[in-house]
Order: structure tokens, then sequence, then C-alpha cells
């Protein structure tokens, strides 16, 4: 009964997707918001309305809602309830790009007030990165801004990056954490790699994971300093890990 068309994204091609109103509307009633806008900010982001975002994020910061709140009630939410819809198949990958862009579109937007008056030079140092073979950056991105929202510095290296790279900008920057992100089962595996590469080379540098694919079991197995199920609880991992929890 969730199904619709998604014809905008492919040519030639009928695809099916959850009626994003519907998911939406559902969600959100599970959520308190404070205001309209905030709950259409919410919406957004589940509904991949990209386009739609700026402006009622703009809506509620005349409303005198600061970016924080923005950022922790609306997109963090927001996107965390798509990683759930994604992972219990109510949401496929079209789905999942969209509202990855409506999300990083809200926080691009919200970012030079996040970063306002912050002194991030003498904090602690996160490399951070999408290992290699793997293209998805959505939790990346979204733990780099917040990350830096709480005074860490951050050095993104991207995504597709291979052993070679991160290791040398861990020496050249001397991190104090190695944050690995993977989405699929087919590049989770090279973490391990990552891992022993390090290991190997004697650095002094924890190495923390996380990805929609991973465990907390898989994490141990392969040596990794720490777990992340999502960015809220990797910031909680890298504060614990570098004493700087506020």
């Amino acid at each position: 009964q969730w199904l619709v068309l998604l014809e905008q994204h492919f040519v030639n091609f009928e695809y099916i997707k959850p009626n994003f109103e519907i998911v939406a509307t559902e969600a959100v009633s599970i959520v308190k918001l404070a205001t309209p806008a905030m709950v259409q900010i919410y919406k957004d982001v589940l509904q991949g309305k990209e386009k739609q975002i700026i402006a009622h994020l703009e809506t509620a910061l005349n409303e005198g809602i600061g970016a924080n709140d923005l950022l922790q009630q609306c997109l963090i939410p927001g996107i965390n309830q798509v990683g759930e819809l994604f992972n219990s198949q109510v949401y496929f990958l079209p789905q999942l790009i969209a509202s990855a862009k409506a999300m990083e579109t809200g926080v691009g937007f919200l970012e030079p007030l996040l970063l306002k008056g912050k002194d991030l030079s003498a904090g602690p140092c996160v490399v951070l990165a999408t290992v290699k073979g793997d293209v998805h950056d959505i939790g990346k991105n979204l733990l780099a801004m917040m990350l830096k929202n709480y005074g860490i510095r951050v050095h993104d290296l991207g995504k597709d990056v291979d052993k070679e790279t991160i290791l040398a900008a861990a020496k050249e920057h001397k991190a104090d954490v190695i944050a690995l992100s993977a989405l699929m089962t087919t590049t989770m595996t090279y973490m391990k790699e990552v891992i022993d590469f390090v290991r190997e080379d004697g650095l002094s540098v924890k190495v923390i994971v996380g990805g929609a694919a991973l465990t907390p079991e898989y994490a141990e197995e392969i040596g990794a300093d720490g777990y992340g199920k999502d960015a809220v609880e990797a910031v909680e991992l890298v504060q614990s890990i570098t004493d700087t929890v506020s």
C-alpha cells in the first residue's frame, strides 16, 4: 500500500518506492518537535525534499530556533529514521540517496552558523574516511559536521580512500583518532586491512569504525578501538577517547 512509481531518477525503467508522505507522517507521530517549521524540516529529510529544506530552515531560524537545535532535533533524527527505514527495507537506495541529499543540503546551510566563533585549532584531531571501494558518505559527512560542532578538528579524506592515504594523513595531521566508514558488506572487510596496516606501522592512534553493515562484534573482530552505530554514538566515542566530553 506504500508503493508508487519512481520515475525522476531512472529513465526507461519502472521502480517502486514507499510513499514519502505516508511514511513521514507516521514517523513524525513518534517524535516531539516544538514548532510546525521543525516538523516540516524533519519531514523534508524523510521525503528527500532537497529544494525546500533551506527555506524551511530559514523559517525556523527566523522564529528564533537555534541552528544546533535544528541539527540535533530535526536533521539528525530525520536521517536516523531514514536509516532505520532502509535497514528494515521500507526505504531502498533511491530514497536513501534523496534523503541524504536533503540532509547534506540542510547541514551545509547550517554549518557557518554552527561553527561561528569556534576555535578548532587546538582541539583533538580526527582523520575521517570512507574506505576503498565504497562511495557512500552520508554518515561520514554528518559525523564530520558534528565533530566540528563539538570543537574537534576534522580532516575528511572523502570516499573510496586507500590505507596508504589514510595512514599518511594520520601522520601528517598527528591524528588522535582515525574514523572509518563503510556502508556495504563487500567493502567493510577493507577496514581490517586499514587497521592492520596502521598497527604494523606502529603509529599511536585509535581507530574506530561505523556503517550500516557493521556490528560491535565485527568491529571487535577486526581489532578496532571502538564502534559507533550512528554519527551521534561516534561523536560520543571520539569524545571519550580524546577526553573532550562537554
